[in-house]
């Protein structure tokens, strides 16, 4: 299996990375998120909000993967 690079339309552009990666086997790697809907617009103003969307964000680069956190 080849890498395969994931930037899915629900999170926003990456600008020169790919949101995940999976790589030759299973290993799948997902680059740093931030608290930013699809638009590329701020979700809310505080921590536990936007700690909330990081880990949305991060469950959709999963998922583009075929991967979900039981993984």
């Amino acid at each position: 299996m080849a890498t395969v690079r994931f930037s899915p339309d629900a999170l926003p552009a990456a600008n020169g990375y790919s949101h995940a990666v999976r790589a030759t086997g299973a290993s799948i790697h997902v680059s740093g998120q931030l608290p930013l809907l699809a638009d590329g617009s701020l979700v809310g103003s505080d921590a536990t909000t936007q700690t909330e969307q990081v880990f949305r964000n991060l469950e959709v680069a999963l998922a583009a993967a075929g991967a979900t956190w039981s993984d």
